[in-house]
């Protein structure tokens, strides 16, 4: 069924399409691929207040991605930074992040870089009419990272608990939507925003928290600091 944004759920023969044809790919990436097809479910229906429910997407093959222009590793830029913005990015955090990174990109080195006070960036902040929660624009702030980035720098990636926003135009909805469609840093990302030719993004786990969506009224829960962690890096290692 065709939504208003024109999307229609792919059927098998679309989704094998999409996969690519692999012809430069090992025998043991095909069958990889081939085996956790079937655990994968399709995409469903947009729903009310998804980005495909709303705007009209060409698609990316596997294929097409391939061809599309990346950064790639090189023995001069083979490191990922990782550069936390506030105090409360903490020790365990961090090291969470670095272990999660390690792992999924076995071959780039990641490194931490001391603590960079967001609040000295001189960006500007605001207060969201929906959350009610203080917000750093995120625009400024990667302008603001552009010239620290090292030369050795595959990407460097500002981390922070502050919830972002894009440009003083743009509520949270509209953010996390477009975030959804076109991300970041290398590729996709979610509740940030990045630069692929500047090589550096950031991004907020402010929303990770419980806490976050209560009402002002509301007692506040304990914070559940591994499950922010956990979810932090399920996003972190799969974007960076």
């Amino acid at each position: 069924m065709q939504t208003k944004g024109g999307f229609q759920v792919p059927n098998e023969e679309k989704r094998k399409i999409a996969l690519g044809s692999f012809q430069k790919s090992s025998n043991l990436l095909k069958n990889a691929i081939e085996a956790i097809v079937p655990l994968c479910k399709p995409v469903p229906k947009p729903q009310s207040g998804d980005w495909l429910a709303a705007h009209k997407e060409e698609g990316q093959s596997f294929d097409d991605f391939l061809r599309t222009p990346r950064n790639k590793v090189t023995p001069e830029r083979n490191v990922i930074y990782i550069q936390p913005l506030e105090e409360k990015v903490d020790h365990d955090f961090l090291k969470a992040l670095k272990l999660f990174t390690e792992a999924y990109y076995k071959d780039i080195k990641v490194e931490i870089n001391q603590m960079l006070n967001v609040k000295e960036l001189g960006v500007d902040s605001r207060i969201n009419d929906y959350s009610n929660k203080l917000q750093f624009n995120a625009g400024q702030i990667l302008r603001s990272l552009e010239k620290q980035v090292p030369k050795d720098a595959y990407c460097m990636i500002a981390v922070c608990l502050t919830d972002l926003y894009p440009r003083d135009s743009w509520n949270f909805g509209e953010f996390s939507s477009i975030l959804i469609a076109c991300l970041i840093l290398l590729l996709n990302l979610v509740f940030g925003l990045a630069s692929l030719q500047s090589r550096v993004g950031v991004f907020s786990f402010a929303r990770y928290d419980e806490n976050f969506f209560l009402e002002p009224d509301d007692e506040p829960k304990p914070v559940d600091k591994d499950t922010i962690i956990f979810r932090s890096c399920m996003v972190f290692f799969s974007v960076s």
